[in-house]
């Protein structure tokens, strides 16, 4: 579905990972206190979790959907000269007020002279690491774009499948069953990893699922949350004796690439709602969101802790209500201060530069 040739899908598919990161971010203190919490209030955690994996592998997808194409059709260096503009400035500046929030804000004793070593070896702040794998994506771009110009529908399914065996199938296994070999991709968050999920973009773009199809995809879709949280439960409180076990959240897990492949293709499928188009065609909304989309991503963990630490006068947490409530609401209260931070500052000339 379009909206003056803008198409509205990939805006309503960003905003709700934005907001899935958001609800990950809420739920996932639960999971590391189940002996204290009880096991009740540690489900409402794990579920809401559970529910919210894909984002970052949807993220890397839409972003193959939409970049790979463009790097075909630009020259190398205005390609990379654009995008790392955009993401090199925020991740500097984030970096830097994340640093001084560690040191003022959780009190942690950081010399100012750590800051460019830390920014090197690690990031700053445990969400930053995001565009550290944004910024390798976009140096493979090129590359990938030459491969995807002349590879035939084979090749790249061939590419595909031994990403799969190499980068899901097989971590999986290393992990769940305690082996090790030396045929792993990368580590956790090495781009290399990611690249199954940036070319899967763009090999899927113009695919279009019939009501029959998206029926089978949706109910992937729900059986890979069953197993995500599933497994989580039995691997964490049956095996584990409640020591939290990720091994079924991991982004290459065969249950969230399931789980992010199913929202994606039926995401922009599915027929959206004619209230939801003419409200895009009078307002702009999901466009305007999704503008902020990258923003709301740099600026939310701060007002995450901000809000638990009460700084503002009170308190409130995904436990002031009941976590089956209070999770979500407090992700939604986060999504939407963020959003309007983040708003605001794209209006300002001298500020919009430090948000992609």
């Amino acid at each position: 579905m379009k909206e003056d040739n803008h198409l509205i899908w990939p805006d309503l598919l960003k905003i709700l990972s934005i907001y899935a990161v958001i609800l990950i971010h809420s739920a996932a203190p639960l999971l590391v206190r189940y002996h204290e919490l009880g096991e009740s209030w540690w489900w409402a955690g794990n579920l809401y979790d559970s529910l919210s994996r894909w984002c970052i592998p949807l993220f890397v997808i839409l972003s193959g959907t939409f970049l790979l194409g463009k790097a075909q059709g630009n020259s190398l260096g205005h390609f990379l000269k654009r995008r790392l503009q955009r993401v090199l400035v925020p991740l500097l500046i984030w970096s830097f007020i994340y640093f001084l929030w560690r040191i003022y804000g959780n009190k942690e004793n950081l010399a100012f002279s750590s800051f460019l070593p830390l920014l090197l070896m690690e990031p700053v702040y445990y969400h930053l690491w995001f565009l550290y794998l944004i910024i390798g994506l976009y140096l493979l771009a090129p590359v990938l774009s030459i491969y995807l110009k002349y590879a035939d529908h084979k090749n790249v399914l061939y590419f595909l499948s031994l990403w799969f065996l190499l980068g899901s199938l097989l971590p999986f296994a290393e992990s769940y069953f305690e082996i090790r070999t030396y045929l792993s991709i990368g580590t956790s968050n090495s781009p290399l990893k990611f690249l199954g999920y940036f070319i899967l973009g763009h090999f899927l773009r113009d695919l279009q699922l019939r009501p029959a199809q998206a029926i089978l995809f949706i109910l992937l879709f729900l059986f890979a949350f069953f197993i995500t949280a599933y497994g989580t439960y039995y691997s964490t409180v049956r095996q584990n004796a409640g020591r939290f076990d990720s091994t079924f959240y991991e982004y290459f897990s065969v249950n969230v690439f399931s789980m992010s492949l199913s929202l994606y293709l039926v995401g922009k499928s599915a027929a959206l709602p004619a209230f939801f188009v003419r409200m895009e065609n009078r307002f702009g909304v999901f466009r305007a969101t999704a503008a902020c989309v990258p923003g709301i991503y740099l600026v939310h963990a701060l007002l995450i802790e901000i809000a638990k630490e009460g700084m503002l006068g009170f308190s409130f947490n995904q436990l002031t209500f009941p976590p089956a409530i209070g999770i979500p609401v407090f992700a939604l209260a986060i999504f939407l201060v963020s959003f309007l931070i983040i708003f605001i500052i794209k209006q300002l000339p001298l500020l919009r530069n430090i948000v992609p």
